[in-house]
């Protein structure tokens, strides 16, 4: 039976993926065919592709708020690979005949290779607890809804806000956005890889990048995300960087 996770095991599931990468485990060193449902999470959620951003704000005497978001690096195949094999786990796709299997790989083949991730960098945010609910342990703390204030909102909205950067400050500017699909779905964010002269944002000569995000997006609100980073080194496999 399909299972479906709520923002409360979500949350769960992030703290042991946390716990799980503190210990130095390398998921992303086997063969995706063999992740158990946490490690394939940890790819989404604490890997060189995947990370949790948390933030806790206090407003004078105003009850605290915080956001937890999760992005994911979609481009990269890892991530593509975790996605896959959380399905797979969901739908006890171990167990299905050999005709089952090769049925499912096949109606999913198109989403592991990803043709436009040869052109874009593609990413995901999502916030692994519900909007307004108060979190463990923290008699006054609530989370803050920042990916449902993308709900309504459209690439040319977002496009003055959004940019990706390198550290030698490249940019690339928002070319397509698909906004999250109920509470807990993703907002999906993509860039254009090369620029005029077929020279990718990212090579090995760069040591970091970033998902920068103008506060304006979030005036008036409590707790804006700002900007995310992330170490290219630690995307780079073989002389080259896996997103």
């Amino acid at each position: 039976m399909k299972r479906k996770f709520s923002a409360l095991a979500w949350a769960a599931l992030w703290i042991l993926c946390v716990a799980l990468t503190s210990q130095g485990q390398k998921v992303w060193e086997k063969p995706y065919q063999t992740w158990t449902l946490s490690e394939a999470l940890q790819i989404l959620v604490n890997s060189p592709w995947g990370q949790s951003n948390y933030e806790r704000i206090q407003v004078g005497s105003r009850p605290v708020s915080t956001y937890t978001v999760i992005v994911s690096l979609r481009s990269a195949l890892p991530v593509r690979q975790a996605l896959l094999r959380k399905k797979q786990l969901e739908m006890n796709y171990d167990k299905f005949t050999s005709a089952d299997k090769a049925r499912f790989d096949n109606e999913t083949k198109e989403f592991l290779e990803c043709p436009d991730c040869a052109k874009y960098y593609m990413l995901t945010i999502r916030s692994p607890v519900a909007p307004g609910s108060q979190l463990p342990n923290a008699e006054y703390e609530r989370a803050f809804d920042v990916i449902g204030k993308l709900k309504d909102l459209s690439l040319q909205d977002l496009k003055p806000y959004l940019t990706l950067r390198n550290d030698s400050g490249a940019s690339r500017e928002l070319v397509g956005f698909i906004p999250p699909k109920g509470e807990g779905g993703d907002a999906l964010f993509v860039f254009a890889r090369f620029d005029d002269h077929r020279q990718p944002l990212l090579t090995t000569s760069n040591k970091k990048f970033f998902l920068k995000i103008d506060e304006k997006l979030f005036d008036g609100r409590s707790a804006p995300m700002k900007s995310i980073t992330f170490n290219v080194a630690r995307l780079t496999f073989n002389g080259e960087v896996v997103f």
